[in-house]
């Protein structure tokens, strides 16, 4: 919900509350009860301009925030610190300095399309969850019928949000790459 809908929903009675985000739910997951006080958490998220500079290279939220769907932003995360070990193994090996502007340059180039994508998809997603628009709402719950009742979709879709196929986590699918 927008942020005017979410203060409006706190201060409803528990039993109007419940019966609105049980009505919100399409009664799929039984009758509501309000348990504790309602908190509001705003779904947003942020991305750093570039993720390296100055012997510095970013990682995890230094690098970019998401909103807790799908746990996007621990594996986007986990990917940024294996592609920056990755790449200051590949110098260490090679007698470089694991600080320098060319190994930064990489890091930054080997992280920019994967963190780019996954904000995209995430702030997408995101915006289908707020919207009450019917071809958003069917897209939507088509999409997450299908991934729930075709196996190898749901596998592909893991997978992605996992280790997506151009990424260099997990450890042994490594990238070549050259530090220039």
């Amino acid at each position: 919900v927008t942020s005017d809908q979410a203060e409006q929903f706190r201060t409803l009675p528990d039993d109007i509350l419940a019966i609105e985000l049980e009505r919100r739910a399409h009664s799929i997951l039984g009758k509501f009860k309000i348990a504790s006080k309602p908190q509001l958490f705003p779904l947003s998220g942020m991305q750093a301009q570039q993720v390296s500079a100055n012997r510095v290279g970013l990682v995890g939220e230094a690098a970019h925030v998401f909103p807790p769907i799908g746990a996007q932003g621990l594996n986007l995360s986990l990917r940024d610190a294996a592609d920056l070990a990755r790449l200051a193994q590949q110098a260490r090996s090679a007698g470089s300095d694991i600080g320098s502007s060319s190994v930064l340059a990489a890091y930054e180039r080997a992280r920019q399309t994967d963190i780019t994508m996954r904000t995209n998809a995430v702030d997408m997603l995101n915006r289908s969850l707020l919207s009450d628009t019917l071809p958003f709402q069917i897209a939507r719950s088509g999409g997450l019928y299908l991934a729930g009742k075709i196996p190898t979709l749901r596998r592909a879709l893991m997978r992605e949000g996992i280790a997506p196929q151009r990424s260099a986590f997990p450890f042994p699918r490594l990238r070549d790459s050259t530090l220039t």
